[in-house]
């Protein structure tokens, strides 16, 4: 017996895409893309701003009872393909913990780690503590504690893979003072956000829920360019990432198009400079030619249908193939 509970109606024994409740509401026989929102009662009020998120936060949350929360997040994504997860919490533990840092670190880690393995395939965007409203001894020594939390968030996003710093707390300073307009100006505690920092949140979490993912596969080669399938980016172009490297990808042909295909090189600053020429030939393919030590040397990166792919996309990608 299934003894998962449905998020919509609350019973147990069917999950919420076969709610008979809400038949059709929760259908995902088209294999949808969505994003996952995982906050406390902030993010709550953000609502689902587009018809792709998964606003799965509650009021209340906070790190130490993550596992129910990511719990209720799995559960409303259960028949979806998760391409991003973003995790806003961190206000509550500070309450709490106040200056023991260390237990919040602690605590974010793990919470990192059980998210990568709910979501194997999905990115992770961690975000930081926003700063709460007031010039109390009691919130400076509160904002204190988020900023160095916050610190340790930023460390972790650096070494841990597949993982995105977010940073919501500058969004709520302008030259090192708290913007008061965008809290709620009748809540006390000064925690919770208005209908202005609410704006600003969606923005910074569209940045990260919308930008496309580098790639999901790598491949290595015997030189020092990364082949990369799936990277997911449409048109074609080069990009130079915060690590150094540089990517040149081909995508589908429209910036407006789905971002379903796409292939490319990940370079180093050697492998850059040495890059003499690459051709966008398609959202399958993409060449490129290097000047080595001894000889001009190309190399073909490719993504070839699968067996059950349309008759017309195969003969595409062999007419392409052919001349290179």
């Amino acid at each position: 017996m299934n003894e998962r509970r449905c998020y919509n109606c609350a019973a147990i024994g069917h999950l919420a895409n076969a709610c008979p409740n809400e038949p059709g509401k929760n259908d995902t026989s088209d294999n949808s893309i969505v994003n996952v929102l995982i906050g406390a009662s902030n993010c709550s009020r953000l609502g689902e701003t587009d018809e792709n998120l998964v606003n799965a936060s509650k009021s209340g949350a906070n790190f130490e009872n993550f596992t129910q929360i990511l719990d209720l997040a799995v559960q409303k994504t259960d028949s979806f393909k998760v391409d991003k997860v973003a995790i806003c919490l961190g206000t509550n533990d500070i309450s709490k913990h106040k200056d023991d840092s260390d237990q919040i670190n602690l605590l974010v880690t793990k919470a990192v780690a059980q998210v990568k393995s709910a979501y194997s395939e999905s990115q992770v965007g961690l975000c930081s503590i926003i700063p709460r409203k007031g010039n109390s001894a009691q919130i400076n020594r509160l904002n204190q504690s988020a900023t160095s939390v916050n610190k340790f968030i930023r460390k972790l996003c650096a070494r841990e893979d597949n993982v995105e710093y977010v940073d919501l707390e500058k969004v709520f300073y302008k030259s090192g003072t708290i913007i008061r307009s965008m809290f709620d100006k009748a809540d006390n505690s000064g925690v919770h956000i208005n209908t202005e920092g609410a704006q600003n949140i969606n923005r910074k979490l569209g940045d990260f829920f919308h930008s496309p993912r580098p790639c999901v596969q790598e491949l290595n080669t015997p030189m020092d360019p990364k082949r990369l399938s799936e990277v997911r980016w449409n048109t074609s172009g080069m990009t130079t990432l915060n690590t150094g490297h540089t990517i040149i990808y081909s995508g589908n042909k429209n910036a407006t198009d789905t971002h379903d295909k796409g292939v490319g090189f990940m370079l180093t600053k050697k492998a850059k400079q040495s890059l003499l020429e690459w051709n966008p030939v398609s959202s399958r393919i993409i060449t490129a030619r290097f000047d080595t030590k001894f000889q001009k040397t190309s190399i073909i990166q490719v993504y070839s249908p699968t067996n059950n792919a349309d008759e017309e996309e195969k003969m595409t990608f062999t007419t392409l193939c052919k001349p290179l």
